[in-house]
C-alpha cells in the first residue's frame, strides 16, 4: 500500500475495520499535517477522498485509532487549543463527528472506553480534569466531571482497558499512575479509586493502595500508546530525542499498564 500511495507528503496512517480503506494525513509546504485523506486499497490514489482539512495554520492535524480499533480519531490542536473528531472504523465512508468544538485556551483529548468517552481537559483548571461523556457526544455541555485528581496533581491523560482505567499524572515531581476499577454502579463508571498518599518516599510507597503505582524514571510519554494530539505538545517524536536501549527496556516492563 505504501508504494501504491506514495509516501512523500504522507504522515500518520490508520486502517478501517475491514482493511479495505486506509486513512492518512498529508503535509503542507511547511510540513504541517493539515489534511486527512481516505484511500481504498487497489484503487488509483488520484481518486482518494478528502475527509478533513485544517485551514488554520496554527493547528496541526493528528490521526489515530482507539485502543479497541473500533474508532478512527482525528485531532486538531495548537499550543493552547484542540478539538477531536471520531469516526466508526466499520463505517469508513462516513462523516467524522466532532466531540466538542474548539475553544480558546481549552485543550482536551479523548479516550474511547466502551460506550463512553473519557476526556482529559483544562476547561476549568490548568492542571486538567477528567470527564466522561456518551460515545455520541457532540458538545462540551455533555461532559460529566469525574473526581479523580487530588490537590497538587496534574493529569497527563487516561488509558481505558477492559476492567480498569489508568490515569497518568504528575505529583511531587514524579510521574504516577492511578488505576480506577470499572464499576457501572459507581460515579462516572468507576469503583473506589486510589487513595492519595502525602508521602512519596519508597517506604511509604509500599504501604499505598494497590490502585496506585509510582513509575520511577519513566517519562510521561513512555507508556502512552497511539498518541493522536499533534506536536509540539504531546508527540514524543517531535519533542524528544530517541530513547536509549535502557529506557526502551524499562518501558517494555511497564507497557501493559499504559497509551495517541
Amino acid at each position: 500500500v505504501g508504494s501504491e500511495m506514495g509516501i512523500r507528503d504522507r504522515s500518520d496512517v490508520v486502517w478501517s475495520a475491514d482493511d479495505r480503506h486506509v486513512f492518512y494525513t498529508r503535509l503542507d509546504d511547511a510540513w504541517r499535517p493539515h489534511e486527512v485523506w481516505r484511500h481504498e486499497v487497489g484503487t488509483d490514489p488520484a481518486g482518494d477522498v478528502l475527509v478533513h482539512t485544517e485551514p488554520d495554520e496554527r493547528f496541526w492535524v493528528g490521526l489515530g485509532s482507539s485502543r479497541d480499533d473500533r474508532w478512527v480519531l482525528i485531532a486538531s490542536a495548537s499550543k493552547t487549543s484542540s478539538e477531536v473528531r471520531v469516526l466508526a472504523a466499520d463505517d469508513p465512508t462516513g462523516i467524522p463527528r466532532l466531540v466538542a468544538a474548539r475553544r480558546a485556551d481549552v485543550e482536551y483529548s479523548v479516550e474511547v472506553a466502551g460506550t463512553r468517552l473519557l476526556i482529559t481537559h483544562n476547561a476549568d483548571d490548568p492542571d486538567f480534569d477528567l470527564a466522561w461523556a456518551p460515545i455520541t457526544c457532540t458538545d462540551a455541555n455533555q461532559w460529566v466531571p469525574c473526581d479523580v485528581r487530588r490537590p497538587g496533581e496534574r493529569l497527563l491523560g487516561v488509558e481505558a482497558f477492559t476492567t480498569f482505567t489508568a490515569v497518568s499524572l504528575r505529583r511531587d515531581g514524579l510521574t504516577a499512575l492511578r488505576v480506577l476499577p470499572h464499576d457501572d454502579a459507581g460515579p462516572g463508571g468507576f469503583g473506589p479509586g486510589a487513595t492519595h498518599a502525602a508521602s512519596t518516599s519508597r517506604s511509604a510507597q509500599a504501604k499505598k493502595s494497590v490502585n496506585e503505582v509510582i513509575l520511577w524514571r519513566i517519562r510521561p510519554w513512555s507508556y502512552q500508546a497511539r498518541p493522536i494530539s499533534p506536536p509540539p505538545r504531546t508527540w514524543a517524536s517531535a519533542t524528544t530525542s530517541p530513547r536509549s536501549s535502557k529506557e526502551s527496556r524499562t518501558t517494555e516492563n511497564h507497557g501493559s499498564v499504559g497509551i495517541s
